[in-house]
């Protein structure tokens, strides 16, 4: 895993709460600090050529250049005066924000997409440090190397001056420029520095150029099946979630410091039609988990992600690293129960059908063989050691929000459904004595990685016949008595507590030996 890790996010807007409490009132006065910036997701599968920033169109959302397909959040940007249009990807999981130079894209290994930056274009450009940023990601190989730069950054109308950002000089295994929107000390430099340096990053700019009122945004991904999402920097929406916020506090890093989005994760069950609710944590579970929108999939502890992956019948490409599913896999009606904080903590449900995400070729076409559709599975078992990333396939059925200063995380379930809007301003910490989880365990991240999980999905899977079982479209749960057993799992830190294996009888999907031929020419995620 290369250096240290971050976590990631979506859009923008500034809302007023009161700091004793949330409140649904704003002041009739003057109006809202709130910038809202709204994303979709893109299905298009048809290549993308490197775009020159006198030629970006590029609509948000997922995007694919040749072979390489990549499942991830956009947010269009102009950067620099007069203003280049870039588009990155808004990570919760990182803090730094850089975008792609002409040198950088020279190598046929760097796609590019989004945009490119032409320092020379920009009268307000300032040179910062010369060959002196360098950040890496979760995904094996990935990093940049390049300058630190300044310079005027706009979005959703609100224009941010004198922005320090990264300028990529060279990268590997990354798709696209990123804006990181996490705590400073999640920046690469310090960690690189040993904690002695740091610069405002977006979120504290925003704040000091009283664009919001505190760093504070909330998330909303939407559902898959959605074309829109916003972020609101500075505020929240009552109307796309459900019941009220439950306040998480956010959990140390590795170095005992607050860094990044952690929570404490304190249970996991399924739900099913004919058979209820079937825990597969014991009640000593807890583990530190990081909300990452940054992170298509969702990376679980192996010994609950590998029962789910042999329930879907999943089969696994090594090439690509991910595990691809008989999409009528998805009509399942099931849940999946994510608890935080405790006994008494908020329960975040995941229908089933979030996890099986529709793929497609290069051409545009969703991946067949043998008559069989197949599908992404949203799902990842994590080795030892390994972070719990908690992505895309989570957040779309979480109302999420940031509470840098307070730090805490407000989360409810997502109103997927929603066609109203109320924002509320944020002007001071997120407060609320009816929100308050008590008793709230106290978990330590022990993953040495601080730079975020790279934003996305990027795959090429090579294909030479992958064989594997298939799934069916009949697909429903059944559970042995074994259910409430309980034991220590030994590959989970913390002598965190799992179930053991059970029955999944009726869900697991019957499998046959029918073999894949996906053409060589990778898959692209459509989310």
């Amino acid at each position: 895993m290369p250096s240290p890790l971050r976590i990631s996010a979506v859009a923008t807007t500034f809302l007023f709460l009161s700091s004793a409490c949330l409140s649904s009132q704003s002041t009739a006065q003057k109006a809202p600090k709130v910038v809202s910036m709204p994303f979709a997701r893109r299905e298009d599968a048809r290549t993308l050529d490197r775009v020159k920033r006198d030629s970006v169109s590029v609509t948000l959302g997922n995007a694919q250049r040749g072979t390489r397909s990549i499942g991830i959040y956009y947010v269009n940007t102009t950067i620099g005066t007069p203003g280049q249009t870039i588009q990155l990807q808004l990570d919760t999981g990182s803090s730094d924000l850089w975008m792609f130079s002409e040198e950088a894209c020279r190598s046929d290994d760097v796609t590019c997409l989004g945009g490119i930056f032409d320092p020379e274009a920009s009268s307000t450009y300032e040179l910062l440090y010369s060959g002196e940023f360098n950040i890496s990601y979760v995904t094996p190989g990935s990093g940049v190397h390049g300058d630190y730069i300044r310079d005027n950054v706009e979005m959703a109308g609100a224009e941010i001056k004198g922005l320090t950002m990264g300028l990529a000089k060279r990268a590997k295994q990354v798709p696209t420029g990123i804006m990181g929107i996490g705590y400073r000390e999640n920046e690469a430099i310090f960690a690189q520095t040993g904690g002695r340096n740091s610069y405002p990053n977006i979120i504290d700019l925003m704040v000091n150029q009283s664009l919001i009122n505190t760093r504070a945004y909330s998330l909303y991904l939407d559902d898959k099946d959605a074309a829109t999402g916003n972020i609101l920097f500075g505020g929240y929406d009552t109307e796309k979630y459900f019941g009220d916020l439950a306040l998480l506090d956010i959990q140390p890093d590795e170095n005992q410091i607050i860094s990044s989005f952690i929570v404490a994760w304190t249970g996991f069950s399924i739900t099913t039609e004919n058979d209820g609710e079937v825990a597969l944590t014991t009640r000593n579970f807890d583990q530190p988990a990081y909300l990452d929108s940054g992170t298509t999939l969702t990376v679980l502890p192996s010994q609950i992600a590998n029962q789910l992956v042999d329930a879907a019948g999943a089969i696994y490409d090594e090439s690509s690293g991910i595990y691809l599913v008989d999409c009528d896999v998805g009509r399942a009606n099931a849940t999946l129960n994510y608890q935080f904080g405790g006994p008494n903590g908020p329960i975040i449900k995941v229908p089933f059908g979030e996890l099986v995400l529709p793929i497609r070729d290069s051409n545009g076409d969703y991946v067949q063989s043998g008559g069989v559709q197949y599908c992404l599975f949203g799902i990842k078992p994590g080795d030892v050691g390994d972070i719990l990333l908690f992505g895309d396939t989570f957040l779309r059925s979480a109302y999420v929000v940031y509470d840098l200063d307070g730090q805490k995380i407000g989360i409810a379930q997502a109103n997927t459904d929603a066609t109203g809007s109320n924002i509320v301003e944020i002007t001071g910490p997120i407060v609320s004595a009816a929100s308050t989880i008590a008793d709230q365990p106290s978990v330590t991240a022990t993953a040495t990685s601080r730079n975020a999980g790279i934003g996305g999905f990027e795959t090429d899977i090579a294909t030479t016949g992958l064989s594997g079982p298939t799934g069916s479209s009949n697909v429903g749960f059944t559970f042995g008595p074994d259910s409430g057993a309980t034991n220590t799992a030994t590959n989970l830190p913390n002598g965190a507590a799992v179930v053991p294996s059970f029955d999944w009888a009726a869900f697991t999907v019957i499998m046959g030996s029918m073999a894949m031929a996906l053409l060589g020419s990778g898959l692209f995620v459509a989310l």
